[in-house]
């Protein structure tokens, strides 16, 4: 039988409120909700990028690597992904990775924020690697299906 690893989190007033009623709706633990968020969670990033399959370059895609690179990102600022990038071309980031910068602002804007939450946990996942490359195999290790 293969052991999985126990996480300990802490929570704030509010997630722990939520994790509190959750459980108590479906009639189990905090833990099992817990579980239960995060499986979601999980699965939403996956379908969500499949979704996205082949609607980016490798240049659009390094470009918002670029971007995310050193962003803290949290659920209410996800969304300005897309703010991000356009201050990003101000700095010339259109020209270094060779895109069209109001065109890629333009597709962010219309992301869903599922979409969007999918497309920065991969970037965030593809910093995290030990060995990056700024390569569709590269981004195809964390999910990401890039256009030819």
């Amino acid at each position: 039988m293969k052991k999985y690893p126990q996480v300990t989190v802490r929570l704030s007033r509010e997630q722990a409120q939520a994790l509190e009623a959750r459980a108590a709706a479906w009639g189990g633990s905090i833990h099992a909700a817990a579980g239960e968020i995060l499986e979601r969670y999980l699965y939403l990033v996956a379908s969500e990028l499949r979704d996205l399959a082949g609607q980016f370059s490798l240049a659009e895609v390094s470009l918002l690597a670029d971007v995310v690179n050193g962003w803290h990102i949290e659920p209410h600022t996800v969304g300005l992904l897309w703010a991000e990038v356009a201050d990003a071309l101000e700095e010339g980031y259109a020209e270094k990775w060779q895109v069209d910068g109001p065109v890629l602002v333009a597709r962010l804007r219309n992301l869903t924020y599922g979409q969007t939450l999918a497309l920065t946990d991969a970037l965030q996942r593809w910093w995290a690697q030990g060995e990056r490359a700024a390569t569709v195999e590269g981004f195809r290790a964390v999910g990401l299906e890039l256009r030819p």
